[in-house]
């Protein structure tokens, strides 16, 4: 069995060390020098391998960004284990800081779980800045912002950093800095679960399921609402570790889940059980919202999910729905859901998708990722966002320019970098197509 381990050079050669205590199993490092060729090496290597181990949820958020799974992932969580570590070390090193209290930032993280270990770490700590990971925001630029900004302005002694390139960047601007460094058992764990899931997968099984969590109460206002809300994402936190989904906080809308098909249908026993919304209630006492959309890429599963969620408030009896962009379904106790279509029966769509050659479903899919995109496309714009090749993405573009559903629209140009790429936009027939007639309903949810 041929397992990739993405990451940086360290953390590579750690965790093939522990692969080497699993018989069968064969370690193929791929190490990158920056995050940006996470991506690539995702989409160049996964064919030949039958799981790929990312060493930590940075890549393995920015590779569920823009490759489209077709193995099973897993990604190396930073457990309180490695922070405490990183924690001893910066006090083995600082022993004059840590005597009369220190303060840090710490990125990746959440600040939940980092307040609940430092009550029993035994440190003086007076003030601790956190700061989570984003999706869409280049995480390297981003936590390098927040620890420099707060270091020079003097609010913390030094950072702690769960990104490897971001501390090299703060040691070269000669701001103190630890990395956290996640302990032996913990990467043993997540390769027996990696393990698991790659005897037991199957292709459709990959799709990326993306959930969005809101409260029924308003989140903001008010220190009761506040504390129930840092309730909710303590109990987030600990369901995602037991099933190995990343959590992700959303300052605005509540929170967001990563995890694929095959995880779900096991999580919700082929769609008949909701136990995330049953566990966060008996956790906190607060009724959630949920929707979860599953899609070839995350952008499009986030999409999917914003429209379940909207469905989720709409519908007073049900409160939790999945939806792939063709269809929803609630997810009721005891039975599946009947479906909901998000397409006009006997609307163009259905009648055109003979004449294109495509499933409705797949038309669907097609229009929702260049929807994604934006009023303008280019042939890779869709290739990262349905995860395939750029030739890929020409033929179907090709497919639907000769049907007039979208149209040139011009150029776009990189000066330096080879011919121009062709960009389009829907026409007018186009638009008339992809009738979604839900969405006028669900709106203000």
């Amino acid at each position: 069995m041929r397992i990739g381990i993405l990451g940086p050079v360290e953390m590579v050669q750690k965790v093939e060390k522990v692969c080497s205590e699993f018989s069968g199993v064969v370690a193929v490092p791929l190490v990158y020098g920056e995050l940006e060729e996470a991506n690539g090496l995702v989409a160049s290597r996964q064919k030949e391998l039958n799981g790929i181990f990312f060493c930590g949820p940075v890549p393995y958020l920015i590779a569920t960004q823009g490759v489209q799974r077709e193995i099973p992932w897993a990604y190396l969580s930073y457990e309180s284990t490695g922070l405490l570590l990183a924690l001893l070390h910066a006090a083995a090193n600082m022993p004059e800081i840590f005597s009369k209290g220190c303060r840090f930032s710490l990125d990746t993280i959440a600040s939940v779980e980092a307040k609940e270990l430092l009550k029993e770490a035994g440190l003086i700590i007076h003030a601790i800045y956190t700061h989570e990971l984003t999706p869409g925001i280049d995480p390297k630029k981003d936590f390098s912002q927040f620890h420099k900004n707060l270091y020079l302005k003097g609010k913390t002694d030094f950072s702690i950093t769960c990104v490897r390139v971001v501390a090299e960047n703060l040691g070269k601007d000669g701001i103190p800095c630890i990395s956290v460094s996640p302990a032996a058992q913990t990467i043993r764990g997540t390769i027996q679960r990696l393990l698991l899931e790659v005897r037991n997968s199957q292709k459709d099984y990959m799709r990326t399921v993306v959930g969005l969590v809101r409260p029924e109460i308003t989140p903001w206002g008010g220190k009761l609402q506040n504390n129930r809300i840092l309730a909710l994402h303590r109990a987030l936190l600990a369901y995602g570790e037991k099933r190995q989904i990343l959590v992700v906080s959303r300052r605005d809308t509540g929170f967001l889940l990563v995890e694929n098909y095959g995880q779900f249908l096991l999580e919700t026993g082929d769609l008949t059980r909701n136990p995330l919304r049953k566990a966060l209630m008996e956790a906190t006492g607060l009724d959630v919202r949920i929707g979860y959309g599953v899609g070839p890429s995350l952008g499009i599963a986030t999409g999917y999910a914003e429209k379940a969620l909207s469905l989720s408030f709409s519908d007073r009896s049900e409160a939790c729905y999945i939806c792939d962009g063709f269809e929803a379904k609630c997810l009721t106790e005891g039975a599946a859901g009947s479906a909901i279509s998000l397409v006009a029966e006997g609307g163009g769509l259905h009648r055109y998708s003979e004449k294109l050659g495509m499933t409705p479903a797949t038309i669907s899919r097609y229009f929702r990722a260049m929807e994604a995109v934006g009023n303008n496309f280019s042939a890779s714009d869709i290739a990262r966002q349905l995860g395939i090749s750029a030739k890929g993405a020409r033929k179907i573009l090709s497919t639907f320019l000769k049907a007039s559903t979208i149209k040139e629209s011009g150029r776009r140009t990189y000066p330096g970098k080879g011919r121009p790429e062709r960009l389009y936009e829907f026409s007018e027939k186009g638009g008339e197509l992809f009738v979604r007639p839900r969405d006028q309903e669900c709106e203000g949810s």
